[in-house]
């Protein structure tokens, strides 16, 4: 077995800015979940800044391991999973052995990760991005990109297990055989379309949402915490005051990031849907919704077109209040109420799934301009990632419109078969 890990890891249940217990909503309604998972209240801890590292290091004990704040046996828990087809860990050891015999990973190096991720610098890459804001000048924005061992972890606890649970259809980000068409598909022709952003969502799904997918999808605890310690990590945000504070959350460099935050919507998507049901013939007629990574998409028809605006805002704030209560916000930067061109996602919708023309337009003067400067310049001296990223817009314009890209492929049909 593994010998003692006796470090102290950042427990998750600290204080994070102003995020508190609220941030996981305590409700007594269980909501038929496409996905059959209950709802769980988050757990609930004690803080133990107070405790030295040397205490720490004599209460632990050779079986033991310190996650997220807590003391837990590798040799205790009891599963109770919902999802068929994904690994049946009721321990930790069940973990450790998992990955030591499918995957070849020692026990030890995958246990010195799950301990040890709080120190964000030895698994991951940190990239600092500044973005213009209108209001602070300059902000930053930090990314971290896992290293080649975590990733590949990660990567297993993707195809392994998240990959296989199901979620509500309106979910379409980041599933398998889904794309930005089937996002956009139910609101086509509809009078009103409303755009509303998720802020900071990867960071704001925090440790204790990532938790409670875990343990919704019926893991023990142990287990649960151990997961959770293997796909988050201490992240750096940068609040609308230009404050930097940290929290532990999923980082938008990993792999397993995208459908965890997918399925921490889960029950905010079952209740939309309902209240979708309840405004039909009230509020509006056909309405739909869809949620495209931190996307909500909600588009309806409606007779009272004087008055459009206005049920429009009514249902921005029964969102951001549903939103809230999920421990996420809107960002009012990024609201928009279409009736008129109806562009979402960069695609026009307005009568039918069409690509925007300046995109068209632009694509076709990039092929000109990369064939003209290849031939001045060479091969030699050619960027080939150029190649590449006309390659890339090329395929997504197949993808939308596929009567568009073929008379762009007969015409430049030459420039095309020189550059590629």
């Amino acid at each position: 077995m593994i010998k003692k890990i006796i470090e102290r890891f950042l427990s998750i249940f600290k204080r994070e800015g102003t995020t508190s217990e609220k941030e996981l909503p305590e409700t007594e309604h269980k909501p038929e979940l496409h996905t059959n998972l209950p709802s769980i209240n988050p757990i609930k801890t004690s803080h133990k800044s107070s405790v030295t590292q040397n205490l720490l290091k004599e209460r632990l004990k050779e079986d033991n391991i310190l996650l997220l704040g807590h003391l837990v046996s590798k040799d205790e828990g009891k599963s109770n999973l919902k999802i068929p087809g994904i690994p049946n860990f009721n321990t930790i050891s069940d973990v450790l052995e998992y990955f030591e015999k499918e995957y070849k990973i020692k026990k030890s190096k995958l246990a010195n990760f799950a301990s040890f991720s709080s120190k964000t610098n030895q698994f991951y890459i940190e990239r600092k991005i500044l973005q213009k804001s209108s209001k602070i000048g300059n902000k930053a924005r930090y990314i971290y990109i896992p290293k080649p061992f975590v990733k590949f972890v990660q990567k297993v606890i993707l195809k392994d297990i998240l990959e296989k649970v199901e979620t509500p259809p309106q979910l379409v980000g980041f599933t398998k055989n889904k794309s930005i068409k089937d996002a956009v598909v139910s609101h086509v022709k509809k009078d009103v379309v409303l755009i509303l952003d998720i802020e900071k969502f990867f960071q704001n799904t925090t440790a204790k949402k990532v938790f409670n997918i875990f343990k919704n999808i019926g893991y023990s605890r142990e287990v649960s915490l151990f997961l959770t310690a293997l796909t988050t990590t201490k992240v750096k945000v940068e609040n609308k005051k230009g404050i930097l504070k940290e929290k532990r959350a999923l980082t938008t460099g990993s792999p397993t990031s995208p459908y965890l935050s997918k399925l921490a919507l889960v029950d905010f998507v079952t209740e939309l849907n309902e209240l979708i049901k309840k405004w039909q013939n009230i509020l509006m007629k056909d309405g739909d919704f869809s949620v495209y990574a931190d996307n909500i998409i909600i588009s309806f028809n409606t007779d009272n077109k004087e008055n459009r605006k206005e049920i429009s805002k009514e249902i921005i704030q029964s969102v951001r209040e549903l939103l809230k209560k999920y421990g996420y916000r809107l960002n009012k930067e990024k609201t928009k109420i279409l009736t008129k061109k109806k562009k979402v996602l960069g695609l026009v919708i307005n009568e039918k799934i069409n690509i925007d023309r300046n995109y068209y337009r632009k694509l076709r003067a990039e092929i000109h301009n990369l064939w003209k400067n290849k031939k001045q310049l060479g091969k030699s001296s050619f960027d080939e990632k150029l190649i590449q990223k006309i390659r890339g817009k090329l395929n997504y314009l197949k993808l939308i419109n596929p009567s568009k890209y073929n008379s762009l492929f007969i015409k430049y049909s030459t420039h095309l078969e020189e550059l590629f």
